[in-house]
């Protein structure tokens, strides 16, 4: 099964460490074992990674295997990385948020499996104005599902009213574009 990765509401590329100092080239990607992959400026809207997952059923429940799954079974996920790259090209990670997995609904994932994509939108900015970290969950991340000929499908009812808003979507059918955006503008939250 393919997982496309949809990173919308970008925190920026300045970020500082823990000791004040500045980083000012900061990207997010994916971690496909040890290393970062796949890496896009943490000011680029529309940031998007792909990586495929291996769905298997062990001891009658889903399991999830790939170069881009981390954790135990029962625990799996898919890490994006944040780090500051370097002028030579290294690669600083400072944070990591969790897409788990093993917390999308089994029929999703079924269906999934038959349209062959699993889409996941995640707002990359927390709470705080800063690249989101740990275990991330709705309304900050929404999982759906597509056709590979990009298609939308309905989602199931308990799915639609989690499912933020959506530019040209007709909410009651489930079908339509990708939300832009959850919570204020940046501008307008407080710290």
């Amino acid at each position: 099964m393919r997982v496309a990765i949809h990173g919308i509401n970008p925190p920026g590329r300045v970020f500082c460490r823990p000791d004040g100092s500045a980083m000012d080239n900061v990207h997010v990607g994916v971690q496909i074992g040890r290393d970062p992959a796949q890496l896009a400026r943490a000011d680029e809207s529309g940031a998007r990674w792909e990586v495929d997952v291996d769905v298997v059923r062990k001891e009658g429940a889903l399991d999830f295997r790939g170069p881009a799954v981390q954790g135990k079974r029962g625990d799996r996920f898919i890490y994006l990385t944040w780090g500051n790259v370097g002028p030579g090209g290294g690669f600083e990670m400072f944070r990591r948020a969790k897409l788990m997995l093993d917390r999308v609904e089994p029929g999703l994932i079924l269906s999934a499996m038959e349209a062959g994509l699993l889409e996941a939108v995640v707002d990359l900015t927390d709470d705080r104005g800063g690249p989101r970290c740990a275990r991330v969950d709705p309304p900050a991340l929404v999982w759906s599902v597509r056709r590979a000929r990009d298609e939308a499908i309905a989602l199931p009812e308990p799915l639609r009213r989690a499912q933020a808003p959506t530019l040209g979507a007709d909410p009651e059918s489930g079908l339509g574009a990708f939300p832009l955006k959850w919570g204020p503008p940046r501008n307008e939250r407080s710290s």
